[in-house]
């Protein structure tokens, strides 16, 4: 879940051992097989763990902006959804295969009409997994939601829980972590 901000590639958990203090990190894999290739700082555990609890006291203290965002995103993924309805395609799919049974019953060439149906089948199961997408991100949205609302209170201690039900990704800056979080929401923190 953890991004590198300078190279984009995936942070690793080690197990270090510096000057005989133990401690587990997160270093950039870059950084880590290609020396001097990135310059990404190294994160320790605790330091992450604490800021992702901030991010989530940031949200919840903040949780009216952030459930405007949250409700901003939903009707984005609304109206994306109404844009791509398969109903529509099968409408068109239906006229076509018609047409199709009228050209090869007069035994007319019927291969642009047949070209047309495989394109528009393709374009239908591709608006299919973009609905399902949406459903998903609408889910992870009102959970969210819901999640935020239902924070009385602030958050004190880490959760590995919450952490992979609510957050998409982690990019880690030199001066600061972006968390961003499955429903599309992004809080930056610095550390």
């Amino acid at each position: 879940m953890l991004y590198c901000a300078e190279c984009g590639e995936q942070f690793r958990r080690i197990h270090w051992n510096n000057r005989d203090c133990k401690s587990v990190v997160w270093r950039c894999m870059t950084r880590l097989e290609k020396k001097g290739a990135c310059h990404a700082r190294t994160v320790y555990e605790e330091s992450l763990k604490q800021a992702f609890v901030d991010a989530l006291n940031q949200l919840t203290g903040g949780s009216e902006i952030y459930l405007s965002i949250l409700q901003e995103n939903m009707a984005e993924v609304i109206e994306m959804e109404q844009s791509n309805l398969p109903e529509e395609i099968q409408r068109k799919l239906d006229v076509l295969q018609k047409k199709l049974i009228e050209c090869a019953e007069r035994h007319e060439d019927y291969e642009e009409i047949a070209q047309e149906i495989f394109r528009l089948r393709e374009q239908k199961e591709q608006a299919l997994r973009e609905n399902v997408s949406q459903q998903e991100q609408k889910d992870r949205m009102r959970e969210l939601q819901e999640f935020l609302v239902a924070q009385p209170h602030h958050i004190t201690e880490f959760d590995e829980t919450l952490v992979r039900h609510l957050l998409a990704k982690v990019t880690v800056s030199f001066d600061r972590l972006d968390f961003t979080f499955q429903s599309g929401v992004a809080v930056s923190i610095e550390k």
